[in-house]
């Protein structure tokens, strides 16, 4: 599987602009319903991307009034139940049912993916909210497609 980690982020920058045109919205106003900087909107929306997080590319998409997974690419065919967990947590969740359908401790994907030891584990527990571009590390360490672990 070819690496999607600098795709991820130029993904996010390109389809964020073209919701926010589609809408109608300024990066203040953007700003404004999200609770983002419009600043860091504006540095997520660079054409070399920025590392987001899920919890700010969900925050994005709220105050969008759209699904996340647009932002990230993913060809949505179903709607999120917004009284469910968020992206983060189905990514969570899915990741961690590849990780153990291939095998892998969480120690030894976090080794593998180029992590510290203990950061799959802390993913897993949702102490840390991660990265879209550590999201495809993983998605690629576990040779998926991002998409398809947030589906």
């Amino acid at each position: 599987m070819a690496k999607q980690i600098p795709d991820i982020k130029k993904t996010l920058a390109l389809n964020l602009a073209k919701a926010r045109a589609r809408y109608g919205l300024s990066q203040d106003a953007l700003a404004k319903s999200s609770g983002i900087r419009r600043t860091y909107i504006a540095l997520i929306e660079h054409p070399d991307g920025h590392n987001a997080r899920f919890g700010t590319v969900e925050k994005l998409a709220r105050g969008l009034g759209c699904d996340a997974r647009i932002l990230l690419g993913v060809r949505v065919t179903s709607t999120l139940d917004s009284t469910g967990p968020s992206l983060f947590k189905c990514f969570v969740m899915r990741s961690r049912e590849a990780r153990i359908a291939a095998g892998l401790s969480q120690e030894g994907l976090s080794e593998t993916a180029g992590f510290f030891r203990t950061y799959v584990g802390r993913m897993e527990t949702t102490a840390t909210d991660i990265s879209i571009k550590d999201a495809a590390s993983i998605a690629d360490t576990l040779g998926m497609s991002l998409g398809r672990l947030l589906k």
